[in-house]
């Protein structure tokens, strides 16, 4: 077990794998509460809203939140189907600043992503580095194995 977490710790890349673990679980909760919010949008116009469009008013609350969850993510990543849109003004307004907030949690996981490769790349070009090195010096005072 020992020699299994030294492996681990001593990983190079077991940061940036974490990084984006913990970027994936950030998207995942914040698609949650997004999906919340859009749940509870609903309630400004109980008459005239999206689940009325899509007629799940009535239905068992683990449809209308993935309704929510599923349009939470069309929103998180910009894509906007257009098969669920705000039928009010008071559900447009909600989505403004949803979608606002949504653009820049996504722009910052995209900066960070790019961030965790550019290390990703960097480490690999210092590993190459060190090895065309010691490759040098082996050859240049004839080491053995």
């Amino acid at each position: 077990m020992e020699q299994l977490e030294v492996y681990f710790i001593k990983n190079l890349y077991n940061e940036q794998y974490w990084s984006l673990i913990k970027i994936l679980l950030f998207n995942f909760s914040f698609a949650h509460i997004i999906s919340i919010l859009l749940t509870g949008m609903s309630h400004f116009s109980p008459g005239n809203n999206w689940m009325t469009s899509k007629g799940i008013e009535h239905s068992p609350w683990i449809e209308k939140y993935s309704w929510s969850y599923y349009w939470a993510n069309t929103i998180m990543l910009t894509v906007g189907f257009g098969d669920l849109v705000a039928n009010s003004y008071k559900e447009a307004i909600c989505l403004v600043f949803i979608e606002t907030f949504s653009c820049m949690a996504f722009a910052y996981n995209i900066n960070c992503i790019g961030t965790i490769i550019q290390q990703i790349r960097a480490k690999d070009a210092e590993r190459s580095q060190k090895s065309k090195i010691f490759s040098k010096l082996n050859d240049k005072n004839n080491l053995s194995e």
